[in-house]
């Protein structure tokens, strides 16, 4: 939850469930290597940073369009969403490989010890 509340771009972005998961997986590895918490903050922002630039921008206007106030931009937008789920588009994005967003490309994730090796003080 807090990796989703730091770093979810918006509705429709197409990350924000990654980095979510990102984000947490860092958090808690950046904050079970250290009892230095500001620097523990400090290298989550550093790290995260190249995740959150990858991430699609969503502009105002397309989050507009996503969440209609009439009964007429709702029918739009359940069928823009009938169009996007149909076999027709699905395979088109699985032949393709169009449509994925891979936030993750140039960046590896940092490797943490394992839960088991950190302590508590």
């Amino acid at each position: 939850m807090l990796g989703d509340a730091a770093s979810c771009n918006a509705t429709f972005g197409g990350a924000g469930t990654s980095l979510a998961l990102i984000g947490g997986y860092v958090l808690a590895g950046e904050l079970a290597g250290t009892t230095d918490i500001h620097s523990a903050l400090a290298r989550y922002q550093r790290v995260m940073q190249p995740f959150v630039d990858a991430a699609p921008q969503v502009r105002a206007d397309v989050l507009r369009l996503a969440n209609p106030r009439t009964r007429t931009g709702i029918r739009i937008l359940h069928a823009g969403a009938r169009l996007a789920a149909s076999r027709v588009v699905r395979t088109v994005t699985a032949v393709t490989g169009k449509g994925l967003v891979n936030i993750a490309s140039g960046s590896p994730l940092p490797d943490y010890p394992d839960a088991t090796d950190v302590r508590i003080p």
